[in-house]
């Protein structure tokens, strides 16, 4: 049975007499005491961007006892996008975090600056639809349209401005608005109440049957191998705990294989039991598994990517630093040189 919680302000009873007992064990400072199999921190709350094929890795490691199977015992906690998610690990009702990339930028040489682990998830065709009619920024922004993104700051309201300045439109032109999951934004959409939206893979597929425009997707702007989600993680975790944090990475490394290795139809399944699929929608998302397959089977960190995408923050001045591949490696050990 999955496990997982509605989003909730405050730390429940059981999670405060976890963290209190933490605190006894360990002592003022100290690390951890490790379990017998060697794992410091074994109960884990994972805190979900939003509920979306995106975060697959995540759903199939809590479903199918990947997380368990390397002693992790883990409580997935959704979010309302990556900015929420991100204050759920700075204030501790999450002990790692799924989210984009682009949204980890933004606490760049800030106390809170989180560690990044591993890449969860590649999927190459996140896409920005607008309206019928409404198929570039420049015809988005010439109609003063609404650009429907899941949370002000998130990734996806971030690569939009990227795109859209790529393309000679300045981003102030556009119009953002904060309008829930991938499944709400394009509900928002075909009813006329925004005239853009950013789209996964299996809402995008919904889209373009329901004859909506496409404006662009990541691939055509040079970011096919950008890391769309990320495991993210507290510097105190990565330090006191490397033996979790090391757990945590070989499930969701082990999800992905599982997902190569199963049908569309199980993958499907199994992302039922944490959001609603309904029976309209559910050919939509069992159409997206080749772009989700082809993502997941790569490997390593799409470092140019990054650097495209960092690089805009510093020029748009959402972070202080000159030089990109020294921030990327600031969030990502693998990736310092």
């Amino acid at each position: 049975m999955n496990r997982i919680r509605a989003r909730s302000g405050r730390l429940s009873v059981a999670l405060v007499l976890v963290a209190l007992l933490a605190v006894a064990a360990c002592g003022s400072g100290g690390a951890p005491e490790a379990s017998a199999d060697g794992i410091e921190k074994p109960d884990l709350v994972v805190g979900a961007s939003a509920l979306s094929g995106g975060l697959m890795t995540t759903f199939v490691a809590e479903s199918e006892g990947l997380f368990a199977a390397q002693g992790l015992s883990v409580e997935v906690l959704p979010f309302q996008g990556s900015p929420a998610a991100m204050q759920g690990l700075i204030g501790g009702q999450a002990d790692a975090i799924v989210l984009g990339f682009a949204s980890v930028l933004n606490l760049h040489g800030t106390p809170q600056q989180p560690v990044v682990v591993t890449e969860s998830n590649s999927t190459p065709s996140f896409v920005y639809y607008g309206k019928a009619g409404l198929d570039s920024w420049q015809a988005v922004a010439a109609a003063g349209g609404v650009v429907g993104v899941s949370s002000i700051g998130g990734m996806d309201y971030q690569l939009a401005q990227y795109m859209a300045r790529k393309d000679g439109v300045d981003p102030k032109s556009l119009k953002f608005q904060a309008a829930g999951d991938t499944t709400a934004r394009a509900q928002a959409l075909l009813a006329g109440q925004l005239d853009a939206v950013a789209s996964t893979a299996a809402t995008a597929k919904r889209l373009e049957q329901e004859g909506m425009s496409e404006i662009g997707k990541i691939a055509d702007y040079g970011l096919d191998r950008f890391p769309l989600e990320v495991y993210a993680v507290t510097q105190d975790l990565y330090d006191k705990s490397p033996n979790t944090v090391a757990a945590l990475v070989r499930a969701d490394r082990a999800a992905r294989q599982w997902i190569l290795e199963h049908s569309d139809e199980q993958v499907v399944d199994v992302l039922s039991k944490y959001y609603t699929i309904s029976a309209d929608d559910r050919p939509y998302h069992l159409a997206a598994m080749k772009e989700y397959r082809e993502g997941l089977a790569r490997d390593g960190y799409s470092e140019e990517a990054m650097r495209v995408v960092t690089q805009f923050a510093i020029d748009q001045g959402e972070i202080t630093a000159t030089d990109p591949t020294a921030v990327i490696g600031s969030f990502v050990p693998e990736l310092r040189r």
